[in-house]
């Protein structure tokens, strides 16, 4: 101390040293000082002494952890600078920091969710995490909180972490220090207590709270503010509503952000359970990323008369089999299926669940194994491929269709995103949107839809980071779900039931005559509404493949959900 003297500066970074609370979870934005706090708050035991001069914690340990550890070099080389001040030598590879006193601060990662058993059994007394949200899921995280302990009383237990808005993580490190459990937000620098019993305060600091940064380097904060609007929100002011990386930043779960003059009053995307009446003749289909330890996550997709789309059913479940998986996939089906005129739903089922293997079926044959088993054998028929032909069905029998979905992950991506515009291309549009309307019960497509981000290090940074769950926690299934479905979408014209067609062209009469129309004139309507309906609904009757020609190439037509070849039919 006497070759070096440091002092923090006064505001937030004066009040987070200070702090006792077992979570210290400090910044928000950028420049406010926060990586060189975390330096500080990790040596100041290991260069504490007592009234006689002599060090008061030769025992202590700290552990210092970022996503990767090479992302660590800029925090390592800092550290080395002012640790070196304090007679303290770099070593090994991570690096590691031996001080004269005898204690030690080590550096690690997180890299995966195996990572955290490398500090099983460890005892830390202090633990920094710099980037919590570049940590995708929580579990990850709290696994680690098991190594952050003391068996010393005069040396409590602590964590120190720092982010900044965006990021794989932001929904968890939002939910965990910023908002309660009602989504209302905490304020800040007001201590509080986890459903853990451990107790945690979020102390937030920008560049403002930096003036030395200002000296410095005044044209930063002019950088800042020059900065689009969304980076701006995050990185100058610390905004976790501005969700700085997010995959989809026009997903609106919660409807418009901002004033009616920013954003239409129907830029929403999701709505209540039941909100809109489904009826059975509307077409329907599903789609679903199949998984065993990781969650399989399936969705029921309905066409309204208007073209959206209704996703209205959610299945997320884990560690079910396969042919459990396809019973229930059934059992949940077949009301839907009882209601149509025709009893058919296609899947459109993630890609390796096709592959072969060397030890039985097939994890998609045994899928629809399950499906006969629950709906009657004959139910569930395979199409091994993205393009194949369906199956023509010539009777009543209740048919789930399995087909292979499409996996173009980046084109699936833009798919989506086209779903959820709000915003019309042209003054004159006519579609309905947003396109897509997500009931709230499928909670977890609503949450990984805010949580994707770009990919910025894979090789193809227009796609969404792959987020693998851990325990069932988190990850990408859903998601993943809802791009199989929206690609496997193809717009088709409802038709309702004959009965129904005419019941509303009586409704139209009634109401044009208000209610004052003759039986013989109803009656007529009637007898004529049957034979339009007739005449525009032929049904058709599927003849041999044997009498094609072998060099004709018939063509296909959609009917009703099936694949029918044009010269298979004739019209009865």
């Amino acid at each position: 101390m006497d070759r070096f003297r440091w002092e923090p500066q006064r505001g937030p970074q004066t009040f987070a040293l200070s702090r006792q609370e077992k979570e210290i979870f400090y910044g928000g934005a950028r420049g406010g000082g926060k990586t060189e706090t975390g330096i500080i708050w990790a040596a100041i035991p290991a260069i504490a002494r007592d009234d006689a001069g002599k060090f008061k914690y030769p025992y202590y340990r700290s552990l210092v952890l970022r996503r990767h550890v090479d992302d660590l070099k800029y925090w390592v080389d800092r550290a080395e600078a002012i640790y070196s001040k304090f007679g303290a030598k770099k070593v090994g590879r991570p690096a590691e920091f031996h001080f004269p006193s005898g204690a030690r601060i080590y550096t690690g990662h997180l890299r995966d969710r195996s990572a955290y058993t490398k500090y099983v059994g460890h005892e830390y007394q202090r633990l920094v995490v710099e980037e919590l949200t570049l940590i995708p899921v929580e579990e990850m995280y709290e696994r680690i909180l098991g190594s952050c302990r003391s068996k010393y009383p005069e040396l409590p237990a602590q964590i120190f972490l720092t982010a900044n808005p965006g990021g794989p993580g932001h929904a968890w490190v939002r939910a965990r220090f910023v908002v309660d459990e009602k989504g209302n937000k905490r304020q800040p620098g007001i201590p509080f207590q986890g459903p853990d019993g451990n107790w945690r305060i979020f102390i937030p600091a920008t560049v403002d709270d930096n003036p030395l940064l200002a000296q410095i380097d005044p044209g930063y904060i002019k950088f800042l503010d020059s900065l689009p609007d969304a980076i701006r929100r995050a990185w100058r002011y610390g905004d976790w509503d501005a969700f700085l990386g997010q995959y989809f930043p026009e997903f609106r779960p919660y409807g418009p952000i901002g004033s009616e003059a920013e954003e239409c009053p129907w830029a929403n995307h999701v709505i209540p359970e039941g909100a809109v009446k489904l009826e059975p003749w509307w077409h329907r289909w599903m789609s679903g990323d199949w998984g065993f330890d990781h969650p399989a996550s399936f969705h029921w997709y309905c066409q309204h008369p208007n073209g959206q789309v209704h996703v209205y059913r959610e299945l997320h479940v884990r560690q079910m089999g396969s042919r459990e998986l396809g019973a229930e996939l059934a059992r949940m089906s077949a009301a839907d299926l009882q209601g149509m005129p025709q009893p058919f739903l296609s899947l459109s089922l993630d890609p390796s669940t096709f592959k072969k293997t060397d030890v039985g079926p097939t994890q998609a044959e045994q899928i629809a194994e399950g499906i006969d088993e629950a709906l009657g054998k004959g139910t569930a028929h395979l199409v091994n491929s993205e393009l194949g032909q369906g199956p023509v069905f010539n009777d009543s029998k209740p048919r789930i269709v399995i087909r292979m979905a499409s996996n173009a992950r980046v084109a699936g991506w833009m798919n989506v995103r086209d779903f959820l515009r709000f915003r019309k291309i042209f003054p004159n549009e006519t579609d309905v949107l947003p396109k897509l309307q997500i009931w709230d019960c499928c909670e977890h497509l609503i949450e990984q839809l805010q949580t994707l981000v770009f990919d910025s290090e894979g090789p193809n940074p227009e796609d969404a980071l792959k987020i693998h769950a851990i325990n069932g926690e988190g990850g990408d299934d859903a998601a993943d779900s809802l791009r199989y479905g929206l690609m496997a979408y193809k717009l088709r014209q409802n038709a309702a039931p004959e009965s129904v067609y005419v019941m509303e062209k009586l409704a139209q009469l009634s109401s044009k005559y208000h209610g004052n129309v003759d039986p013989t004139v109803a009656y007529m309507v009637a007898r004529h509404a049957e034979q339009q309906y007739r005449k525009d609904h032929k049904k058709v009757t599927p003849v041999k493949f044997s009498r094609l020609s072998s060099h004709r190439r018939p063509k296909v037509i959609d009917f009703g959900g099936s694949l029918i070849h044009g010269s298979l039919f004739k019209n009865t």
